[in-house]
Parts: structure tokens; sequence; C-alpha cells
């Protein structure tokens, strides 16, 4: 896989220009839960690595190792992969109860213990670096990045390994996993590229549902305060937005060059260079039409020139400034700064509330869907192109902060049931830790006593077109043995 396609999944929903709102699907989850208490000390158990015992080591390294030990594994036909894999996919949504543990230590025996031994090392590694801002620089859209799909494969490893140490009650085992699969989520997004970021989403929200899992356990502990110590947001989008800049900055002229004074021929010079990066970035083809001589040359700036001297005008220069450009200057200069400007509302809207972003992301796929349809600019309808979708990847961190935080709510709540002997009537009546608001509406989430627990629901959010599932209703039965 290269960069060029890990981005058309986040591309495609901007393609659609008249696309009606979709409703957002609630999930209902019902669980039967013990009364426990936190463990002492309260961090007894934590879901991350403590920072103290990391190592001053790369954990792509030990990443890179486990990917070419588990390469050595012998690959099953087509048909056979596919009745296993159904098989794990039904053993996975069984109860805790009713987990076919042979089935899974079968799977497991799969796997060399080599690669469960360098996984605990790599989470264990103060930091990750994939060495892709290095490859950017030359190899742009082209860089290629076989590891993703390889550390999908890892973390379902990952995912068997918790599942059976909860059906064998290895509680401590199970956490301890955990906590190496969260690890490997967050170095995986460390990854300067979204595509990165939503592999490393898509991993803890697994994780977080065999968290959900070992709720049910009648042995498991308190999570409460192991929840409240991760990080928020749990992955760090910040280098992954920065890597987009970057990408985009390696191939749109820069706005230094084309701001400086010049003359014909070094404007011509400029036209060429962008044009050769353009043919580099995509392999020596360019998905749109660049004039490519003199003639379709000149004729484009022809037919530029007009818009580009109003638009540079309008910006704050002087008509006698512009004038006294060369044509394709002027032409340049009007395609970088729409370009860079379209780029920069794209990115600043991951510096926004999830919610506030949301909105505005929507807003900006219908702009971006009409330029798209009448914008005959090369350098916007390229940003365009490569500019992955706000909406997906901001649903996408939006849906794992509230899972986790929904999650957090349910241990505060049956941590006040264990400590008063009842449950609260509303969730402001928990004094005994900070009970988390909902990031979709700033409020504590719904919830409401039953005869035999209680139901916590995180409502669809309203003026927002989310197409995943963001909402759920926690259905629990409180065992109170």
């Amino acid at each position: 896989m290269n960069v060029m396609f890990s981005l058309l999944p986040l591309l495609l929903p901007l393609q659609v220009s008249k696309a009606e709102p979709v409703a957002a699907k609630i999930n209902t989850v019902q669980l039967t839960v013990s009364r426990n208490k936190a463990p002492v000390p309260r961090l007894r158990y934590q879901l991350l690595p403590a920072t103290r015992d990391l190592k001053p080591m790369n954990a792509a390294v030990s990443y890179h190792r486990a990917i070419l030990i588990m390469g050595e594994l012998a690959r099953p036909k087509l048909e056979e992969w596919q009745k296993t894999e159904e098989k794990m996919q039904k053993a996975l949504a069984s109860p805790l109860s009713e987990t076919p543990k042979e089935f899974l230590r079968q799977e497991l025996g799969k796997y060399p213990k080599a690669v469960g031994r360098e996984l605990e090392l790599a989470a264990r590694c103060q930091y990750c670096d994939w060495s892709y801002e290095a490859r950017e620089e030359h190899e742009r859209l082209l860089l290629l990045i076989p590891e993703i799909q390889k550390l999908r494969d890892l973390a379902r490893y990952l995912q068997i390994k918790v599942r059976l140490a909860l059906a064998e009650d290895r509680i401590e085992d199970a956490l301890n996993d955990i906590q190496t699969g969260l690890a490997m989520a967050r170095h995986i997004s460390d990854g300067a590229i979204f595509i990165n970021n939503l592999v490393g989403l898509a991993i803890t929200n697994t994780l977080l549902g065999e968290i959900e899992k070992l709720m049910t356990h009648p042995q498991a502990p308190n999570l409460y305060y192991a929840l409240a110590h991760l990080p928020q947001p749990i992955l760090n989008h910040r280098r992954a937005v920065e890597g987009e800049m970057r990408l985009l900055d390696s191939l749109l002229p820069k706005l230094k060059d084309l701001e400086r004074k010049m003359n014909a021929e070094e404007a011509r010079k400029e036209y060429e260079q962008f044009h050769q990066r353009y043919l580099n970035a995509f392999g020596g083809q360019i998905p749109l039409d660049l004039p490519n001589n003199q003639l379709a040359l000149a004729a484009w700036t022809t037919l530029k020139l007009p818009s580009a001297k109003k638009f540079l005008i309008e910006q704050g220069r002087t008509e006698e400034q512009v004038n006294a450009m060369p044509a394709l200057q002027v032409i340049l200069l009007e395609s970088t700064l729409k370009a860079r400007d379209l780029r920069d509302e794209i990115i600043s809207l991951y510096d926004q509330p999830y919610t506030d972003a949301l909105k505005m992301a929507s807003q900006t796929g219908k702009k971006i869907a009409q330029v798209r349809a009448t914008e005959t600019d090369v350098l916007t309808v390229l940003t365009m192109q490569l500019v992955p979708s706000a909406e997906r990847v901001l649903e996408s961190q939006f849906r794992t902060e509230r899972k986790l935080l929904t999650l957090q709510t349910i241990e505060a709540i049956r941590l006040h049931e264990s400590t008063t002997g009842k449950l609260p009537e509303k969730l402001s009546d928990i004094q005994i830790v900070a009970v988390p608001k909902d990031p979709g509406t700033g409020q504590y989430f719904d919830y409401e006593k039953t005869e035999k627990g209680f139901i916590l629901k995180t409502p669809p959010l309203t003026g927002i077109n989310i197409q995943p599932i963001t909402s759920w209703r926690y259905e629990l039965i409180l065992n109170k043995k």
C-alpha cells in the first residue's frame, strides 16, 4: 500500500455533492456487571505503560521485527481463511461465559511466542519513529506503507490474547495485553499520515470493546481511575496534521518564491518546476490536463490572467503592482494562495472542539463538492484530491473519545454504588469521583435507573451528518452478589 491509495477511502466522502444527511445509528450494548471497588492503590492498573518504565528505544524496530516473525506463518487458502475468520468473528462476539477457549488457544498457537515478546518491548519504548518524514521529501505520494495492514494483524493477535486471558480468569494478563495494544495504537498514530491515525483509532476502539468484556468479569477491578488516567485525546492527531501539511508543501509552489520580484523567464521556470513536481508525485502522470507546450501555455495564460489579476487586487495588492508582474507569476500566485487557503481551512478544523469541527467539516465538504464541480484552477483541484476528508477523520476521533468517556462514566456509577450501597438518582449525585461530560453535548450522558441496574445513553447529535455509529445505549444489569 502507498500513501496515494491509502488516502482514497478518505477522499471518497467529499465526492458526493448532494448527499442527504444520514441518521446516526444507535448501538445497544447489554452488560451484566458485578459490584466492585477501586483497586488499592488506585492506579494499580494502568492502560498505558508508565512513562518511568519506558526505555530510550525506537518502537518501530520491534514492530517490524514482530511483522517479520509473523510473516513466517503459513498462509491458508482463501476459502479456509474465510471459514476461520467467520468462526473468529463469532467467537469474539460471544459472551465471556460462552468463549470457545480451545479454538482461541488453537489460533493463538499459530503465532510464534516471539511476536508477543516484540510487542511487549515495543509498547515500552519511549518513542516510535516510522521515518515517514525523511522519505516523503523524495517519494511523496508514492511512499509505500506496507506495515499498515500487518499492524492490524498484530492487533488481532493481541485481541485474541486478551479474550482468552479473560475466559481463563487471568485478569492481570488481559490488562497487560490491553496496555500493550493501546500503546501500539498510539505508536501507529505517530506516523505522520492520516491513515496511520485512523488505523490507530480502529485498534483503540477494538481494545475498548475488550475493556467492555473485562467489565463483565466478576473478578475485574473497577477501571475508573485507569480510564481517567489516559491522555485526552487518547491519540494525538497533531503529527498527522503536520505530515499532511508537509506533503502538500512539498508539491505546492512556495509563496516566498512567487512573491519576490521576477521577470518572465523566471516565472516560466517556476511553472516548469511546479509541473515537474506533480509529474514526479504522480509517477509521471498528472490526473489533470496541464499545458505542456508553448502554444498551450500561452492560451492557458490568456484565459486565466483576468480572473487571477482580479483576485490578487481583491486580496490587497494594487493594480500597479499586479500589472508589473509577469502573467505566469500572477496566475501561479493566485493558484497557490487559493490552494494553500483551502488546505488551511481543512487543517484548521482539527483545532476546534469536536462538535464545532464536525459542523464546519460538513459545510467545508459541501463547499469542496461545489468547487470541484466548477473550479478549473489546477492547484486548487489537485489540493482537494490530496487533502483527506476532515469529516471522516474527525468522526473517528470523536467516536473513540466518546466511547472512552462513556466507559469511564459507567465505572463512576459502579464506584458510587459500591461505596454508598445504592445507585445515584442522577449523575450529579456522584461526589466520590468526577463524572466526565459528553464531548458531543457538553452535558452529562443520559442516565436512568432501572429495576435491575441502569441505562446510559449517548444521544445522536443534531445538525451534524455523522455516518458511522457514534451513539450507544448501554443497558447494565448490576449483580450485587
